[in-house]
């Protein structure tokens, strides 16, 4: 039976936390996630009773927190969270065609025109001045009408109204190429928008590869299992994952721009209003007892997707430029795209700048990079401060970045531009440096608390 959502909730190795009471999605689910994250608690939340954005139940349930452990991520790809991105590539260099299927779960439960009512569906509020309520966890599905290659991003969606979303797309990623493309012939886009379905496959919509990739082979090859599709029922020539939760269909529109937004963004600052597409929806199904997903914005759940997958893409480029390269961890600290720390075993002291350099140039996302020397754990925030603490001179390790542009979504940025930059935290090469106190490494490694009943 093909891997979904409803395996890895059997799958995950914990339980997941369950809220049985009549809960709402304008704020309240969210506000629920933000009171465990204060007790340093990021477990799975199944929402049984959510009404819908009219006060409604909904009938539908709402998982939450689904990326917010990355060792509950790296334990499906028999991995440590250390090395989840190395699993990550390995599946990812691995592209099983799709399996067409003709019988979908998730088309179980049909509606198609005006019988399609969203304001129905427990969409979340998140905060506080957000424009409305969000589809944060839908991957939109365009297939390039050139070539039929099929792209998948997440992407958020402001709910406007029962067959109407607004759909801000980031300028010049794959989505945006392939509409423009569309536009360009004077043309609505056919789309898709799966909500809800194993984890693995939302990693693989978030894929960094090029337009020739299609993001359903890399969901296979992140199942470890071709992933099984079916046809739309209102959009020609566009396929659908079968064994996913919910799926609305619909077109975006080639000529129309509308206000979207504000929304609190991965920055934890909202973006302003601006204006973005709108998708005209034409259908959506659904399995039964569905489970409709939500990420909780801005906050882990949205940091380590993206960020999982942003530290496979950098050790790619690394592993073939910088073998020396240790270890690469992209912090929730810098929302898991600001902030690079790298574990570099360097033979001279020109290394730690040349590694700054290639992550800057092949990542747009990242800020600021703190290389240190492999007797600090990446993982361990604590550990690089200490070594930026006792290793760095400003006027000597501080690299700033001349290069690429970053992202504009970073709020310091000045005319869509921030500054960017990275620090040598490493040690000399000549060892003129005094020697880090310890314990023998030996005596430590055959130790156990348990043996003094600690």
């Amino acid at each position: 039976m093909p891997q979904d959502l409803r395996d890895f909730l059997r799958q995950a190795g914990e339980p997941t936390s369950v809220v049985s009471r009549r809960v709402s999605p304008k704020f309240e689910i969210p506000a629920i996630l933000a009171l465990l994250e204060k007790e340093k608690r990021f477990p799975m939340v199944l929402f049984e009773n959510a009404d819908d954005t009219r006060g409604e139940p909904s009938g539908f349930r709402v998982l939450a927190n689904a990326f917010a452990d990355r060792a509950r991520l790296a334990r499906f790809f028999g991995s440590t969270p250390q090395d989840l991105p190395l699993k990550y590539l390995e599946r990812a260099a691995v592209r099983p065609p799709v399996r067409l299927v003709d019988d979908a779960p998730v088309q179980k439960n049909r509606r198609t025109g005006d019988d399609v009512r969203l304001t129905h569906l427990p969409v979340v509020t998140h905060n506080e001045k957000d424009a409305g309520p969000y589809l944060t966890a839908g991957a939109v599905i365009l297939k390039d009408p050139d070539t039929g290659i099929v792209n998948g991003a997440i992407q958020r969606m402001q709910l406007k109204g029962d067959r109407r979303l607004g759909l801000f797309m980031v300028p010049n990623g794959h989505n945006a190429q392939i509409f423009a493309k569309y536009q360009a012939q004077g043309r609505n886009a056919p789309c898709a928008i799966v909500l809800g379905h194993h984890p693995a496959f939302f990693m693989a919509m978030q894929h960094k590869g090029t337009m020739d990739d299609s993001e359903y082979e890399v969901a296979g090859g992140m199942l470890g299992e071709p992933l099984e599709v079916a046809r739309t029922l209102t959009q020609p020539n566009l396929e659908i994952p079968a064994h996913a939760e919910i799926i609305i269909e619909g077109e975006i529109l080639h000529d129309l721009l509308e206000d979207e937004g504000p929304f609190g963004e991965y920055t934890h600052y909202y973006s302003p209003m601006r204006k973005s597409h709108v998708i005209h929806v034409t259908g959506l199904t659904y399995r039964d007892d569905a489970i409709f997903h939500d990420i909780f914005a801005c906050h882990r759940d949205h940091h380590f997707l993206e960020g999982i997958v942003m530290e496979s893409q950098l050790r790619e480029v690394l592993q073939r430029d910088h073998p020396r390269v240790k270890n690469l961890y992209l912090p929730p600290s810098g929302c898991c795209q600001f902030f690079c720390y790298v574990a570099l075993a360097k033979r001279t002291d020109a290394e730690p700048r040349q590694v700054i350099d290639a992550i800057l140039r092949a990542n747009m996302w990242v800020k600021y990079v703190i290389v240190v020397d492999p007797d600090i754990d990446v993982f361990d925030e604590s550990e690089v401060l200490w070594a930026v603490a006792t290793r760095v001179r400003a006027s000597e390790d501080y690299a700033p970045f001349t290069g690429a542009t970053g992202t504009a979504m970073d709020p310091t940025a000045k005319d869509g531009v921030p500054e960017r930059g990275g620090i040598d935290a490493t040690l000399p090469a000549d060892g003129s440096f005094p020697e880090r106190v310890g314990l023998p490494k030996n005596l430590l490694a055959r130790m156990s608390l348990a043996d003094y009943g600690l």
